[in-house]
């Protein structure tokens, strides 16, 4: 996305989510990423729910939890703010180190160079087969034509081609798109792991939620000593990226382990086509 548009997205988007407009009603950036972890620990699941009280003073901003209202939770009410703080924290403690996001890039072209040739082979075959399939197409036809072959069994065998020739022209269609597709997520990912603590505190809250998006599916809250601490459930490929770069620290002497590929839903061995991630 260019720079002009970028700006001009959040713009629209702030503008829209500015206090006392009328199509959103307290909204908040974090809204429905955050659980009690007072519920976590005795075996509940429950969201912190964003509420604002307007006094005196202003207007105050806090998280409740879900199970408090129906009595089941003890925890108290946290401040906004003080979560905000917490999850910036959070944030910049996601970044991988240079040289690993380099190492990750690097294996990427290289396990995309050997899925793209896989893919070009297996296009041929599928084109292949298509051809004979439309052969034996044609040579139905004739025998149609001739009158040589019975009706219902012609039929069957038509209706059977045509549903082939269907499915290997699907097959031919979403393969090295889905590959590519793949690909660029992941990149993302990593432009987005090398410094996420410097781009959050840059962006508008509203593109703030779609960085926590691609980290986490939901950030667990712990209060104690009136001291927050998150425990981040990281989505699929930012907890995949994270092993892999975990294992690497570890290897000190010994050879980087392989990239998780599986973990993303991909296996890079020879005829693979499903996508990356």
């Amino acid at each position: 996305m260019e720079k002009t548009t970028f700006l001009t997205v959040e713009r629209i988007l702030d503008r829209r989510n500015r206090k006392g407009d009328g199509d959103i009603v307290h909204f908040h950036y974090l809204k429905g990423m955050l659980s009690c972890g007072l519920c976590s620990g005795e075996g509940r699941s429950s969201r912190l729910i964003y509420s604002q009280n307007v006094g005196n003073g202003g207007t105050y901003e806090y998280y409740l939890c879900a199970a408090k209202q129906r009595g089941k939770c003890s925890l108290g009410a946290v401040r906004m703010d003080d979560i905000e703080a917490a999850v910036a924290r959070t944030v910049h403690l996601e970044g991988l180190h240079s040289a690993a996001a380099e190492t990750i890039r690097r294996e990427l072209s290289t396990q995309m160079a050997s899925l793209q040739a896989a893919d070009r082979e297996l296009k041929e075959n599928l084109r292949q087969h298509l051809t004979k399939l439309e052969a034996q197409e044609e040579r139905l036809i004739d025998l149609a034509a001739d009158g040589t072959m019975p009706s219902d069994k012609l039929r069957d065998r038509l209706n059977d081609i045509t549903l082939q020739k269907g499915a290997i022209k699907e097959r031919l269609a979403r393969t090295e798109t889905h590959l590519r597709s793949g690909a660029e997520k992941v990149l993302a990912y990593i432009d987005l792991l090398e410094s996420p603590g410097d781009l959050y505190a840059s962006i508008s809250p509203n593109i703030r939620r779609d960085v926590l998006s691609a980290f986490y599916e939901r950030l667990v809250v712990h209060v104690e000593d009136d001291a927050i601490s998150l425990q981040p459930v990281r989505t699929e490929v930012n907890d995949a990226i994270h092993a892999w770069n975990t294992a690497a620290a570890e290897a000190t002497n010994e050879e980087p382990p392989t990239f998780p590929w599986k973990a993303l839903r991909c296996r890079p061995s020879r005829g693979t086509t499903c996508p990356l991630v």
